[in-house]
C-alpha cells in the first residue's frame, strides 16, 4: 500500500462517514477542518485507533503535501483558500459522493432536483425495497453516502438523492438510472449562476453510457432540453400531455408507454 494518506475536507457527517469507511479498509486518512470545531471523542478514538488523523484550525499546506486524493464534503464550496491549496499541488479532488461511487460495486437510481427530489428519492426506495436483493435509501436525506453503501453487495440497489453541491465534485459517477425531477433558480451563491448550477446537476447524467437510463421532466423547460447531451437512453414524463413514449397522465391514469408496450400503473 502506498504511503500517501487521503485529504478528507469538511469534518461534518459527510467528512467523518467517508474518513471512517477509508480507515476502516485500511487507507490513511488526514481529516480536515478550517475552523476548530470538537468531535465526539469516542469517534475520535476509534477513527485514531484505525490509524485516522483529525486537523483542525491549521495550515492545510503540511497536510495536503502528504497526500495524494483530496475528498470535498457537499457543503464546502470549491473556492476556499484550502481549496486552491489543494489545485496548486496538482491534486485529484472530488466530492464524497464520487468516493462512494467508487467504492459501491451495486446498483445506482439517483434523482436531482431543485424541488422534489427527497420525496421522489423516497418513493423509489419503497419500490426498490421489495426487490429479492439489499436496498437502501441514500445521500443528501441520510448519512454520508460512503457509509450507508459499505455493506451492500455487487447485487444490491440504492436510491440516492443527490444534490448540486454532491455532484459538483464527481468525475465518474454513473448512475444505471438517472432522474432530473426539475431545475429552478437556486444555489447561485454557490454556483455563480444559472449556467453553472445547471452544470452541476448535469453531472448526474455526465458519465453514464448508452446502456443506462436518465429521466427527465418533459414539463420543464431547463431540465428536459438537457436530454440531448446525455450518452444514455432519454425518457421523458410529464402531468400536461401525452407522449409519443414515456410516462404521462391518460384518462385519469398514470401511463407507462416503453418499447411499444403500454401500461397502466395506477
Amino acid at each position: 500500500m502506498s504511503d500517501k494518506k487521503i485529504f478528507v475536507y469538511g469534518a461534518g457527517i459527510s467528512g467523518q462517514g467517508v474518513s471512517e469507511v477509508l480507515a476502516e479498509r485500511g487507507d490513511k486518512v488526514i481529516l480536515y477542518n478550517d475552523d476548530k470545531k470538537d468531535l465526539d471523542p469516542a469517534w475520535l478514538k476509534g477513527f485514531a485507533t484505525r490509524g485516522g488523523q483529525y486537523v483542525c484550525g491549521e495550515d492545510p499546506e503540511p497536510y495536503l503535501e502528504q497526500c495524494h486524493l483530496f475528498i470535498i464534503s457537499p457543503g464546502i464550496p470549491f473556492t476556499t483558500e484550502t481549496v486552491k491549496k489543494a489545485r496548486a499541488l496538482d491534486m485529484e479532488i472530488i466530492a464524497e459522493a464520487e468516493q462512494a461511487s467508487r467504492m459501491y460495486k451495486g446498483h445506482w437510481c439517483a434523482v436531482t432536483g431543485s424541488n422534489g427530489k427527497t420525496t421522489t428519492t423516497t418513493l423509489l426506495g419503497e419500490m426498490l425495497a421489495t426487490l429479492p436483493v439489499k436496498t437502501t435509501v441514500a445521500g443528501n436525506i441520510g448519512f454520508a453516502l460512503s457509509k450507508e453503501l459499505q455493506d451492500l453487495d455487487e447485487n444490491s440497489w440504492v436510491a440516492a438523492e443527490l444534490s448540486s453541491f454532491q455532484l459538483e465534485g464527481t468525475t465518474s459517477l454513473a448512475p444505471d438510472v438517472a432522474c432530473i425531477v426539475n431545475i429552478t433558480p437556486d444555489h447561485f451563491e454557490r454556483h455563480g449562476d444559472m449556467a453553472g448550477y445547471v452544470a452541476a446537476k448535469s453531472k448526474i447524467f455526465a458519465f453514464q453510457t448508452p446502456d443506462d437510463i436518465l429521466i427527465l421532466n418533459a414539463d420543464d423547460p431547463v431540465s428536459s432540453g438537457l436530454g440531448k447531451n446525455a450518452r444514455s437512453r432519454v425518457i421523458y414524463f410529464s402531468t400536461k400531455k401525452v407522449l409519443p413514449e414515456g410516462g404521462y397522465i391518460e384518462d385519469g391514469w398514470f401511463v407507462l408507454n416503453v418499447d411499444g408496450k403500454k401500461e397502466q400503473i395506477c
